[in-house]
């Protein structure tokens, strides 16, 4: 129940949300009525919801599902949205592949909408079928849950397991999934762009891994089969906009909306004339909005591919240490950081500590930093994963477990307090 509000039936699901059909109370104005799907959200799921209101009313925008009010919700929180009568386009697509004249059409419109969505300085970070409303008749589209869009410039991706990335997994770009080394900025939704249409012309996802690790290196490091060698009606050029759309690297994707609506309208217009399409110079109207510097790492091949072998010498058996040693500045987060990308090919932990000049009356500081952040990855896992690695880090310590919480406090969470850091020989069994 909502106050002033009369719930009439479910809309629509998309992502972790449900979408109501709703009536004032006195009158009979439709909206749109946003709750958590959980029925015991957590702050994170209110925090998203917030954030999506907070950008969807402040900022108008054809094309998005406007916010209206925030209210109360069996203890949490709902948000009071303009109605649409649509679906996910996901509900279309799950009957067959789009016409070409039909995808053209609502491609040129997506990519449209996500200018306007750019132009007000606003990344969506999940952009996917789940998400673009469909009308169920005017055919007319919107675009919703902006739960954890930003309004930053930049925005550099935390790495996390594969449980807890936000957004969905099979339309995140390489940067979004934190193992990439490269800082999150609006071309992450050319990317989730490039897996749309590559649904909506082929009728399937570019990477079907139902394992999330392997989904996460595939969108890292693997070349998704061509749409038109997957469905050979597709046009070369159609397939090449959809491929350049899901490189990579951010600076090898288009660099505006506009550069990608201007190339699928010169489609259009050939489709509508002659009834096929040729090849054209794509990306000959592309042009980037702001001054994007690379980010690219250049001249230090050598020390990661050493950082590479020292990996793969240790990764099935054994340990080493590995310590980069370099003037303050000079780049060595940096380069250690370059190593994401074969860690995750492996489904490997990545951590690191830096000794940094301004902690050095604090004994191990390194040692304490990489540790720290280890086990808050740990603690992001399942809680199966949780009780496996607190029964081996137990066992390992022999009793001594208290005196690692001493040093790294995070260590707590993990293990426990100073009684349980003790493996009992029936626990041990």
């Amino acid at each position: 129940m909502i106050y002033g509000y009369q719930i009439i039936k479910t809309q629509f699901q998309s992502s972790n949300t449900t979408y109501y059909e709703a009536l004032k109370e006195g009158t009979d104005k439709k909206f749109l009525i946003q709750v958590p799907e959980a029925d015991y959200p957590t702050l994170d799921d209110l925090v998203s919801l917030k954030n999506d209101f907070e950008i969807t009313n402040s900022n108008p925008m054809e094309g998005v599902l406007e916010s209206y009010d925030l209210v109360k919700y069996q203890g949490g929180l709902a948000v009071v949205k303009e109605y649409f009568n649509g679906v996910p386009l996901n509900n279309y697509m799950e009957e067959k592949p789009f016409s070409l004249p039909a995808f053209l059409d609502l491609a040129i419109r997506m990519a449209t909408i996500l200018q306007g969505i750019h132009l007000h300085k606003i990344i969506h970070k999940n952009f996917n079928p789940y998400n673009i409303l469909m009308g169920a008749e005017s055919m007319k589209l919107k675009i919703c849950n902006f739960e954890i869009s930003t309004m930053l410039a930049k925005e550099l991706s935390e790495l996390s397991n594969s449980e807890t990335i936000k957004g969905s997994l099979f339309h995140i770009s390489p940067e979004q999934t934190g193992r990439m080394n490269r800082s999150i900025d609006y071309r992450t939704d050319f990317y989730s762009l490039g897996v749309t249409f590559y649904q909506m012309l082929t009728g399937k996802l570019p990477f079907q891994y139902t394992d999330m690790m392997e989904l996460v290196h595939a969108h890292i490091a693997k070349v998704p089969l061509e749409p038109h060698k997957v469905n050979r009606n597709i046009p070369k050029t159609i397939s090449d906009i959809v491929m350049k759309l899901m490189a990579k690297n951010a600076e090898d994707r288009y660099q505006s909306a506009e550069g990608i609506k201007a190339d699928l309208e010169e489609c259009l217009m050939q489709w509508n004339t002659t009834g096929k399409i040729g090849e054209i110079k794509i990306s000959s109207k592309d042009h980037s909005p702001v001054l994007s510097i690379s980010e690219k790492l250049y001249g230090r091949a050598n020390e990661i591919e050493k950082l590479i072998y020292a990996f793969d010498r240790i990764k099935d058996s054994g340990v080493e240490m590995v310590l980069v040693a370099g003037y303050s500045g000079i780049g060595k987060t940096r380069l250690v950081n370059e190593i994401h990308k074969p860690i995750a090919k492996q489904d490997g932990y990545f951590t690191s500590g830096k000794f940094d000049q301004y902690n050095r009356d604090i004994p191990y500081s390194g040692f304490v930093q990489a540790f720290g952040n280890l086990t808050r990855l740990l603690l992001t896992e399942s809680q199966e994963n949780i009780d496996k690695w607190k029964h081996d880090i137990l066992e390992v310590l022999e009793g001594n477990g208290q005196v690692l919480v001493d040093i790294v406090p995070e260590l707590e969470m993990l293990i426990g307090d100073r009684k349980s850091t003790r493996l009992n020989s029936s626990h041990a069994n």
